[in-house]
């Protein structure tokens, strides 16, 4: 049967080397060294993020980048910010997290995710999004 929205199950991961990230520095470092076949994962909380975090390492077919909360409903990421997640390269993947704007101005928290130039085969699934102008931006950058 077709079920629409996140769920209460954990969606599958992919294998490699596992990041665990207890603070938004730790997440930070964990994004910058992403490798193919890298599972960062979210220790259940809430990580407040000033700023925007950068996926622009790029995973592979086989072996995407997969940014997660290990069961849903455990980790919020609440961004301070004009953009949530920059995604700029291929194969990644952001599954089970909540994510939220937390802008003092609702103008100032535009998109959740900015999908740009070269990031293809990017999946958000068994996320929720709340509190963004527009959940997702999705564009071409520098002829990619």
């Amino acid at each position: 049967p077709l079920v629409v929205g996140a769920q209460p199950q954990a969606a599958a991961s992919s294998g490699g080397a596992e990041r665990v990230v207890a603070s938004v520095d730790e997440a930070r470092l964990a994004f910058r060294n992403a490798a193919p076949g890298d599972i960062i994962t979210f220790l259940p909380g809430t990580y407040v993020v000033k700023g925007t975090l950068f996926a622009s390492r790029p995973g592979l077919e086989a072996a995407p980048i997969v940014v997660r909360a290990a069961q849903p409903g455990t980790v919020e990421v609440a961004f301070n910010a004009s953009e949530g997640f920059r995604v700029s390269a291929p194969y990644w993947r952001f599954e089970n997290l909540a994510i939220r704007g937390a802008c003092r101005y609702d103008d100032n928290c535009q998109h959740a995710f900015h999908v740009v130039g070269n990031a293809h085969h990017f999946v958000a699934r068994n996320n929720t999004l709340a509190d963004f102008n527009a959940h997702f931006k999705i564009n071409g950058e520098k002829g990619a």
